[in-house]
């Protein structure tokens, strides 16, 4: 095995949501990811976004989300670089949850849509006084 895929075996996903002063800086940060080996698996689109509170003295930003992978031990690098790196407000990088995907059971045969109209009970329209509820409710239980 050569050194390049050692680095690859040992590369973990990464969350990495930023604010970036200018669209420029967008560059400097993909540079950065693959300077520390890392690649980007998805991105979404940077979008203009009025701050709540000024940052940094700035009171709009660009917002962006990245998914990437990037190997382990690069992570404390990257993130101090980062901190650097002009143009970048704020970041934060996190581990993705693992999504655990649950089997779907099959439907019944028989919903309550497709049974005949005959079989289902009537709607009551009026309303049931205490009493005619508490003997419903003992003919329920029985």
């Amino acid at each position: 095995m050569t050194e390049n895929e050692v680095k690859i075996e040992g590369q973990k996903e990464y969350e990495l949501t930023f604010l970036l002063e200018k669209p420029e800086a967008e560059a400097a940060l993909s540079e950065l990811i693959s300077r520390h080996g890392g690649e980007v698996i998805q991105k979404s689109p940077v979008r203009d976004l009025r701050l709540a509170y000024p940052i940094k003295k700035h009171i709009s930003a660009l917002f962006g989300f990245y998914l990437l992978k990037m190997p382990a031990d690069q992570l404390k690098e990257f993130s101090h670089n980062l901190r650097l790196t002009a143009g970048v407000l704020r970041f934060l990088v996190l581990v993705p949850p693992k999504v655990r995907l649950m089997p779907v059971a099959p439907k019944e045969a028989e919903s309550v849509s497709e049974k005949p109209v005959s079989a289902r009970r009537p709607v009551q329209n009026e309303a049931l006084t205490n009493e005619a509820l508490e003997e419903q409710l003992k003919m329920l239980s029985k």
